[in-house]
C-alpha cells in the first residue's frame, strides 16, 4: 500500500479501514488480541439464570500499523508532518467484539479486564468457545457489520513484533495526553455563548435508539446543540433503528456534548455526517483506568488532532461548568457529584458526567440527564417544578429519594428498547412508578420499535411522535 502522502485522500482512508475489516470478518486473523473493557449486566437474557455482556477492545497488527500511521504519530506543533495521511481525510473507526457469559464466568473476567488476552474466531464453536458479535464500525460513512461467530479467548503470549501489547498500549493509547485538551470555565461559555440562542430553544428532539442517548436541542437563530450521540448499549448499532440512523446522517450541530465517555453515549457518530466532526466537542476529562477503550482513545485523538476536544476537568465534579442565556431561556451545563450514596450500577464514569438544565417560564426547569443519577444531581433541581425531563440512565435502578420529595413534572421521556417499553426488564419498576407518580405522562422512546424517529418536545409543553 503506498503511503504517499500528496496522493493521499479520503477515499485511501476508506480503503485501509475496509482492509483492516475485510481482515477481520475473514475469520482467518493468525494474530488476534482483545481486552474486557467494561461488563454489562443483561437482564434480557432467553433463560433464567443471570447473564452479563462483556464489551472487548480488539487490537490486531494491522488495526496497530494504521494507528501508528494516523492518531498515534499525530503532532499538532509539526502540522501533520509526522503522519502518514492529512488528518482532515481521517474519521475515527471502532472494532470491537461483545460476549456472553454467565454469571458463573463473571468473576473470571472482572479478573481479566483491562488485560490483553490472545483470541481466535471459529465458524463452529468448540467447548471452551463463546458467541460473539464482532462489531466493525466507519465514521467515514454509515456501514457496521454485527456478524455472529465463536471467539476463543486464552492467556496465550500477547506481542507482535517481539513487543508485549500490554506494554505498547499503556504508552501508546495512554488517555493521560488528552490532559492537554483541558480548559477554563472562560472557554467552554464562548463555545455555549456561540451555539445558544438567547431567545432560547424551539424544540428537543430526544432519538430513538434503545438504551442509548442522542437529545438533539434546536434554538431560535438556527443554532443546534448535540447532547449524545450513543447507539444501542448491547449492540452499539442503529440497524434496528433505521429513522435514527437516517437522522444522524443529517445532523449539523454547532456543538456537540458528551455527557460521558461510554460507547451508549458517543459512538453513533459513526453514522455521522462529517459536520458533527467539524466542531468543538465538550465533554468529562478522560481517566485512567476507567476509559481505556481503544475506540474511545481513537475518536477522542481524532477530535485533539483538529482541535476540536476541550474537556472538563473532574475537579469540577458537583458545580455549574457554564451558562449562557437569560433567565427563562437559559442553559447551564453541570458536572455530577459523588458525594451521597447511590446503587451499584451507577458509576463513577456516569455520575460524574455532564448534565443539562434548560431555563423555562414560570421558573420551571427541563433537564436533560445523560447518566447522572438524582443523587448526583445538584439538589436546586428538585426544588422547582420540571417541564420535563430524559430520565437518567434509562430509568434504571437507582436511589430516588430526591425525585419522590421533588415538586411535581410535566413531561418525561424513557430511552428504551423493547416494544413492550413497560415490560423491558432494565428499566427499574420502582424508579418507573416514581416517575409516573410525579409526571403528568411519561413517553418511551422505542414505544413501537424502530418506528419512531424520536420524541420531539416543544418549549411550552408541546410533544410530537415522528
Amino acid at each position: 500500500m503506498s503511503w504517499n502522502r500528496k496522493k493521499y485522500n479520503r477515499k485511501k482512508h476508506e480503503e485501509c479501514v475496509q482492509a483492516i475489516f475485510d481482515d477481520l470478518s475473514s475469520l482467518d486473523v493468525s494474530e488476534l488480541f482483545v481486552r474486557v473493557d467494561q461488563i454489562i449486566s443483561d437482564s434480557n437474557s432467553e433463560n433464567c439464570q443471570p447473564e452479563y455482556i462483556a464489551e472487548l477492545s480488539v487490537l490486531t497488527p494491522k488495526i496497530y500499523e494504521y494507528d501508528q500511521k494516523t492518531i498515534l504519530r499525530y503532532e499538532p506543533k509539526r502540522k501533520d508532518t509526522n503522519t502518514a495521511i492529512s488528518i482532515k481525510n481521517y474519521r475515527p473507526f471502532f472494532v470491537l467484539v461483545t460476549i456472553r457469559i454467565s454469571e458463573k464466568d463473571l468473576f473470571k473476567f472482572k479478573k481479566l479486564k483491562n488485560k490483553w488476552l490472545k483470541a481466535e474466531f471459529h465458524r463452529k464453536p468448540e467447548d471452551d468457545d463463546y458467541p460473539a458479535n464482532l462489531i466493525l464500525l466507519s465514521g467515514t460513512r454509515p456501514r457496521p457489520i454485527i456478524d455472529k461467530r465463536n471467539i476463543k479467548i486464552s492467556n496465550g503470549t500477547c506481542s507482535f513484533n517481539g513487543n508485549d501489547i500490554n506494554d505498547l498500549t499503556k504508552t501508546d493509547y495512554n488517555v493521560n495526553q488528552f490532559n492537554n485538551c483541558l480548559v477554563t470555565t472562560k472557554n467552554i461559555i464562548a463555545e455555549l455563548s456561540y451555539a445558544w440562542s438567547n431567545k432560547g430553544y424551539k424544540f428537543i428532539d430526544i432519538y430513538n435508539v434503545g438504551h442509548g442517548n442522542a437529545d438533539y436541542i434546536v434554538c431560535h437563530d438556527n443554532k443546534r446543540i448535540l447532547y449524545d450521540i450513543g447507539a444501542p448499549y448491547k449492540v452499539y448499532s442503529l440497524k434496528s433503528y433505521p429513522k435514527a440512523k437516517q437522522a444522524f446522517s443529517q445532523l449539523k450541530p454547532n456543538l456537540v456534548i458528551i455527557s460521558h465517555w461510554d460507547a451508549d453515549h458517543y459512538m453513533g457518530c459513526g453514522y455521522a455526517s462529517d459536520d458533527v466532526f467539524d466542531v468543538t466537542w465538550i465533554a468529562p476529562q478522560l481517566v485512567k483506568g476507567r476509559d481505556n477503550s481503544i475506540n474511545l482513545f481513537r475518536l477522542a485523538a481524532y477530535l485533539m488532532a483538529t482541535d476540536k476536544l476541550m474537556l472538563v476537568d473532574i475537579k469540577n465534579a458537583g458545580k455549574l461548568v457554564a451558562s449562557s442565556g437569560t433567565k427563562d431561556n437559559a442553559i447551564k451545563l453541570l458536572m455530577g457529584s459523588c458525594t451521597a450514596p447511590e446503587t451499584q450500577n451507577i458509576t463513577k464514569k456516569n455520575r460524574e458526567g455532564l448534565y443539562i438544565e434548560l431555563g423555562e417560564k414560570d421558573d420551571k426547569i427541563s433537564v436533560l440527564a445523560g447518566d447522572v443519577s438524582y443523587n448526583s444531581m445538584d439538589s436546586s433541581i428538585f426544588s422547582k417544578p420540571l417541564a420535563f425531563l430524559h430520565v437518567p440512565h434509562h430509568c434504571s435502578k437507582m436511589n430516588t429519594t430526591r425525585l419522590q420529595n421533588s415538586m411535581w413534572g410535566e413531561e418525561a421521556v424513557i430511552s428504551t428498547n423493547f416494544n413492550d417499553p413497560l415490560g423491558d426488564p432494565d428499566v427499574d419498576a420502582f424508579h418507573q412508578k416514581e416517575l409516573i407518580r410525579k409526571f403528568n405522562n411519561i413517553h418511551y422512546t422505542s414505544e413501537q420499535k424502530g418506528s419512531l424517529r424520536s420524541i420531539q418536545l416543544h418549549k411550552g409543553g408541546q410533544v410530537k411522535k415522528q
